[in-house]
């Protein structure tokens, strides 16, 4: 229905240009909008397209940032084994004590933020997690469709660059999200239909991810802050909404 396409557009408007202010948040806005209408098996292969397109903008906007990033290529290859794990073994995990969980570190850290506004990962801790946390994101990825839970506070605590880390989040999206669509194809969720809508959608995704991105831009480092950590507070509101629904 046409009304279920204007809500499918809004709601990717909404995420895109939140993605471009803070590089995530795509899906935790617009995945949940578009499930209320159309079912969640729906919302997530509609933004299968727009995700990839999203962070391939991403990347391209960035790309000059990579020498800024930190053990992403480790994190990377690390996920592409995780996607696969999580895709093909924890399909019978829980998904609502997953989500409390997850919801519980995206807790912790933003308190740990607030209580310790300068906490940064150390290189010799980051040096050691970055391959444990890969897996952990590309897994989560694979079971639910969704790694930022863990990926951006994961990131975030690098204090790395703005632009880098926007650029570090778009590659590990985009990667597992490439990975993960041989999955959805065998899965018989991939009909035309779907993917028609998520085309349709990529347009306006890339008008309000350019808005977002100049937004971005202008922001000051602690403003860009305040709102990495909204975003990451919309995720563990959902994710505990979700676990109790």
């Amino acid at each position: 229905p046409m009304s279920d396409i204007v809500v499918i557009l809004v709601a990717v408007v909404m995420g895109g240009f939140v993605k471009g202010v803070t590089g995530s948040g795509l899906p935790v806005v617009a995945i949940p909008i578009i499930a209320s209408f159309t079912g969640v098996e729906t919302a997530v292969v509609i933004m299968v397209i727009p995700s990839i397109t999203s962070n391939l903008q991403l990347i391209g906007a960035n790309h000059g940032e990579l020498h800024e990033t930190r053990h992403l290529f480790r994190m990377v290859i690390a996920g592409m084994f995780g996607v696969a794990f999580g895709t093909f073994v924890l399909t019978a995990v829980d998904e609502r004590i997953l989500g409390l969980v997850l919801a519980g570190v995206i807790i912790g850290y933003i308190t740990l933020n607030r209580l310790r506004p300068m906490f940064v990962l150390s290189e010799r801790l980051a040096s050691v997690t970055a391959i444990p946390i890969g897996f952990l994101g590309g897994t989560l990825q694979g079971s639910s469709g969704v790694s930022s839970p863990l990926l951006s506070p994961y990131l975030h605590a690098y204090r790395m660059p703005r632009r880098a880390y926007a650029f570090s989040l778009a590659v590990l999206f985009m990667v597992f999200g490439v990975i993960q669509i041989p999955s959805l194809a065998v899965a018989g969720l991939l009909s035309a239909d779907r993917l028609a809508v998520g085309a349709l959608a990529v347009v306006p995704i890339f008008i309000a991810l350019r808005a977002g991105m100049k937004i971005g831009g202008r922001l000051s480092n602690a403003a860009f802050d305040r709102w990495v950590l909204a975003v990451l507070a919309l995720t563990a509101t959902k994710l505990i909404i979700d676990a109790f629904n």
